[in-house]
């Protein structure tokens, strides 16, 4: 039994780091081979955690092979569009200029009531888009008609400050010390500001956030607390 363990920790690991060496993009939207790359990589640490006669070595080299490959793909990829478009495809346009693309649905294997349940989770509505575009990737890009486009301060003439960056400094009484360091801002001084709003223990704190400002967001770890801003300049 205690091999068994030891065998299952080390092949979820080696999995673990091979997720974490190909990248965070490997995480948020998978193109096609690597979905295939995620399946090969379940399936070849499965074995040899159900099947103790198998060499533990037999499921951890195909599995740093398969990161091999994964790096050498990604890197043809980056250099090479050819290559990209070859491994990945390519965008699919099935509207445009308001006009459902019949025969290019068809080529992408997709049908029409496929195509307005994407448009619903989006939230908008068909006779709304001007263009809407499969990715490589399986999501849909949608660009909406000129007349359906939400309104921004630019298209109203109006000047708004610039987004800040916000660091949580501590979460659930855990202070982070090295966003504090991210944002330039004095330890000494940011204490000393939390004792003067009546936070003399970090741990009493289940979240706080600062920006380049010194814009605080603070909420205490009492059942009562709310969510409060503070400008520390002030405080």
């Amino acid at each position: 039994m205690l091999v068994s363990f030891l065998r299952t920790i080390v092949l979820f690991s080696l999995v673990v780091l091979a997720i974490r060496i190909m990248g965070k993009r490997e995480l948020a939207q998978l193109q096609p081979f690597e979905i295939v790359i995620a399946v090969m990589l379940a399936e070849l640490a499965c074995i040899p955690m159900a099947d103790q006669s198998t060499p533990l070595i037999m499921g951890v080299i195909p599995i740093l092979t398969i990161l091999l490959v994964h790096y050498l793909l990604t890197t043809l990829m980056l250099h090479s569009e050819r290559f990209r478009k070859i491994i990945c495809g390519r965008p699919s346009i099935v509207i445009e200029k308001g006009r459902i693309r019949m025969d290019e649905l068809k080529r992408q294997r997709c049908n029409l009531n496929d195509l307005l349940e994407e448009l619903r989770t989006q939230g908008t509505e068909l006779e709304s888009v001007e263009y809407a575009i499969f990715e490589p990737g399986g999501a849909v890009s949608l660009i909406l008609k000129s007349q359906n486009k939400p309104l921004t301060p630019k298209d109203m003439s109006i000047n708004i400050p610039q987004s800040k960056l916000s660091l949580p400094i501590v979460l659930d009484g855990r202070y982070h010390r090295n966003n504090l360091e991210r944002l330039n801002k004095n330890e000494t001084e940011f204490k000393a500001a939390l004792l003067r709003l009546g936070y003399d223990d970090l741990t009493t704190i289940s979240y706080a956030s600062l920006d380049d400002d010194s814009i605080l967001i603070i909420q205490g770890s009492g059942k009562d607390d709310v969510v409060q801003r503070h400008d520390l300049k002030t405080v």
